[in-house]
């Protein structure tokens, strides 16, 4: 059998987002080419991919075990073309790493000088719940994750690169302010000041508050941590980030800090991948770089 990566590429489109239209376009295809090009890759396999229906497209059971070849197929397509374009164009390699908020907060200064001091090298970061980190990494979607917290990683490797703290920020006029420790429950009965709805930090402070059979009051959400920071430090609300995020509006006596007493304030930081050692070179080298700078 010859497949064309651009059908497999059109098969992992439609795949992912369970419209035959909407995958033609991801992969700038019109809706017949594409149908066209399915319908031949089917022919090919001698099987079925795909349910038809008024509501989408849902793969067949050979289509969930083609889906899986594909992603592992031109992910090593990925790591070839990387490896190789530096001979063409002096690109060592391309990275795609997935992480929560709080993990990309404490990486930007680090990631900055890494990309100084490699040039060749170009990174693609994509912000997801910790849960989510582990099941791009498991798809293939990522080279390696960043999570932070008590997070099942199942099969996956994984290596220790730091270690963060949530904690509770509030204007210095706020009634909690001069407190060093609280609740997140008692918290729950302030106006927050939070990340964007569909943020991890948000998703994921919303998902405690559930637990508790609360919510969070969110006055206003917004788009980064700096605009979060100036929120608080106006009394508009209260927030939890990560340290990290806060120390220098904290150094500056810009805003309060106050821990939390929950056990899961407390996150390790962690790299996963599926198998460090059958990572590209250029991708260990980060790896290793990581684990070795301070967060």
């Amino acid at each position: 059998m010859r497949y064309e990566l651009t059908d497999l590429r059109l098969f992992l489109a439609i795949a992912d987002s369970e419209s035959l239209s909407i995958g033609a376009s991801a992969r700038f295809l019109s809706a017949p080419s594409a149908s066209y090009r399915l319908k031949n890759l089917e022919q090919a396999l001698g099987t079925s991919l795909f349910l038809r229906s008024a509501k989408g497209m849902t793969l067949t059971p050979a289509g969930r075990v083609l889906l899986d070849h594909v992603r592992h197929l031109l992910s090593t397509v990925q790591h070839m073309e990387g490896d190789l374009s530096r001979f063409s164009n002096g690109t060592k390699g391309h990275i795609r790493i997935v992480a929560n908020s709080s993990c990309i907060a404490g990486l930007t200064a680090s990631l900055g000088s890494y990309l100084v001091t490699h040039p060749n090298i170009n990174i693609e970061l994509e912000e997801r719940l910790s849960e989510d980190v582990v099941q791009a990494v498991k798809d293939n979607v990522a080279d390696i994750g960043l999570l932070a917290g008590d997070v099942e990683i199942n099969t996956l490797d994984s290596l220790l690169y730091g270690e963060d703290e949530l904690i509770l920020i509030t204007s210095i006029l706020h009634p909690l302010a001069k407190t060093t420790e609280v609740s997140f429950a008692t918290v729950l009965d302030s106006d927050f000041v939070g990340l964007d709805r569909k943020s991890s930090n948000f998703l994921f402070l919303s998902q405690i508050a559930g637990k508790l059979g609360r919510r969070l009051n969110a006055r206003i959400n917004v788009q980064n941590f700096p605009v979060l920071l100036q929120l608080v430090e106006e009394n508009v609300g209260v927030s939890v980030v990560p340290r990290s995020v806060a120390h220098t509006a904290l150094g500056e006596h810009r805003i309060a800090g106050i821990s939390l007493r929950e056990a899961w304030s407390l996150r390790p930081q962690r790299i996963v991948a599926i198998d460090f050692t059958q990572l590209p070179p250029y991708v260990r080298s980060f790896v290793d770089y990581l684990t070795q700078t301070p967060t």
